[in-house]
């Protein structure tokens, strides 16, 4: 066994040596390899960035894409995007489109970065589409944030399917809205964003109510766990759990794990109610559906992989 590791050893020493003098004589494919050795050695080492650098200044895409990648990684967004702007004139890469797009949209540049997703869109990355939406979104153009989400969605697009979901039941359309949810799940359910709901116009207490009737009384169990989700974030926490509750009570294993965790951060209807009144001597006993354990139990028997780490934790 010692012999065969020895052997194996010296064979990744040749192999190296062998990438080196390639490297050296300015061999980029040989600069590449020999950075993928360096760096698979263990903790990245200063030698193979000098070498993907080396790579990248003649345009070799995948050293551009480490090189851009780690710098965005540590926060040195400055020399990322020098890099980036050098590669959407070099090469016809989609991926630099968007990483530009996306590092000009944080910084609210957003004319610049509409520019770099739609270049990329337009050449059909699919998450360039998604970008796009959110964008377009995000500054009022919602019909057409609408067309780019359900064309990304079309692709298989789990993001640009549940924007499109919160567009539809912002609208009221809480039938498709469904639909698309549901294409758009998985065990835990749907990751809910909050940043194009808040970039929506918001909706009063009224038009709230409606679409969670809507919902409930046609077996919308996802629109409502969105829409607890959503009452949630903004600290309605009583219209939350009712959504939550209606919808776990139907069978739906997310609002189960949702509802569990809200009564673990916030407690039941009785508990919070005490809280906000008068003080008054002892404690709000809880009734046995005011109970988290309970419902992460019943989430972990259908499947829900958070539901079943939080069983393990103590509520």
């Amino acid at each position: 066994m010692r012999r065969w590791w020895r052997k194996a050893d010296r064979s990744a020493g040749r192999r190296e040596a062998e990438l080196r003098r390639a490297a050296d004589r300015g061999d980029v494919e040989a600069m590449v390899a020999l950075a993928d050795l360096i760096s698979s050695g263990g903790p990245s080492r200063e030698e193979d960035e000098r070498w993907y650098r080396a790579a990248a200044e003649v345009g070799h895409p995948r050293a551009l894409a480490v090189i851009t990648t780690r710098l965005r990684v540590r926060g040195e967004d400055a020399e990322a995007e020098r890099w980036l702007r050098r590669a959407v004139e070099a090469i016809d890469v989609p991926f630099f489109l968007v990483e530009l797009g996306e590092l000009l949209a944080a910084r609210g540049e957003l004319e610049e970065a509409e520019y770099w997703y739609r270049r990329a869109a337009d050449g059909g990355h699919v998450t360039a589409m998604s970008h796009l939406g959110s964008l377009l979104a995000a500054t009022g153009r919602t019909g057409d944030a609408e067309e780019w989400y359900r064309l990304a969605a079309g692709f298989g697009s789990r993001p640009a399917t549940v924007d499109l979901a919160l567009l539809l039941i912002h609208r009221g359309e809480t039938a498709e809205a469904e639909r698309r949810l549901a294409e758009a799940s998985d065990a835990r359910g749907v990751d809910v964003g909050g940043q194009l709901w808040a970039a929506l116009p918001e909706l009063d207490a009224g038009e709230l109510d409606l679409r969670e009737r809507d919902a409930a009384d046609a077996g919308r169990h996802r629109v409502l766990v969105v829409l607890g989700v959503l009452a949630g974030r903004r600290g309605d926490v009583d219209r939350a759990e009712q959504c939550f509750r209606r919808a776990a009570d139907a069978g739906d294993v997310q609002a189960m794990y949702e509802l569990g965790m809200l009564l673990t951060r916030w407690g039941g209807a009785t508990v919070r109610a005490q809280a906000r009144g008068p003080h008054r001597p002892g404690r709000a006993i809880p009734s046995p559906a005011d109970l988290p354990r309970p419902w992460f139990a019943r989430a972990a028997e259908l499947g829900h992989p958070d539901a079943v780490m939080a069983l393990g934790k103590p509520t």
